[in-house]
């Protein structure tokens, strides 16, 4: 049946065919490139992601209708967490640099609360989020909280009874003695 069908035209189908199945591979290889990102995006792994979307980006339409359904909105979904941890860590650099050089420099009710928020981000920062804040941060941030002294808990005034060897003693006659030795 071969033989009935113009060499020019088997060339074509052949062309055709190297064609769909290097687009399946590349389209494959893309899948496979983004379904092995991690859910949670470290600052290292922000590089990956901007390659995925740049491979992403290079494929034709052809090579594009070879892709999972689902590895477009997984594509987004990282490059959503990179530009959130972005932000996050813009805040928090912003905050720790606000704060004083050092802890002791903390005495003021607002200072107080500036260190203890800015704390408490840090805190709540996941693993891979905590790898978005610089290491002069992070380092800034240990010192103020090392030498930082916030008494949160002040003693309850002592309403106690006078101690019964000191009952005959006043404070005006205490006061009377002290002036009249001087």
């Amino acid at each position: 049946q071969e033989t009935w069908v113009a060499e020019d035209s088997l060339k074509a189908l052949k062309t055709a065919e190297d064609e769909v199945a290097a687009n399946q591979q590349l389209a494959e290889k893309m899948d496979s490139t983004i379904a092995a990102m991690p859910s949670e995006i470290t600052k290292d792994d922000a590089a990956k992601v901007a390659a995925a979307r740049k491979d992403l980006t290079g494929l034709t339409e052809a090579q594009k209708s070879w892709l999972k359904a689902d590895s477009v909105n997984v594509l987004e979904k990282a490059e959503s967490i990179v530009a959130g941890n972005e932000q996050k860590a813009r805040k928090l650099a912003e905050q720790i640099a606000a704060l004083p050089e050092n802890g002791f420099d903390i005495d003021t009710d607002e200072e107080i609360a500036a260190f203890t928020a800015t704390k408490k981000a840090f805190e709540n920062l996941s693993e891979s989020e905590e790898t978005w804040v610089s290491e002069s941060a992070k380092r800034k941030l240990a010192e103020v909280d090392k030498n930082a002294i916030i008494d949160n808990d002040s003693l309850a005034e002592l309403h106690l009874d006078t101690p019964l060897h000191t009952f005959f003693i006043s404070s005006a006659e205490a006061l009377l003695e002290t002036s009249s030795t001087s």
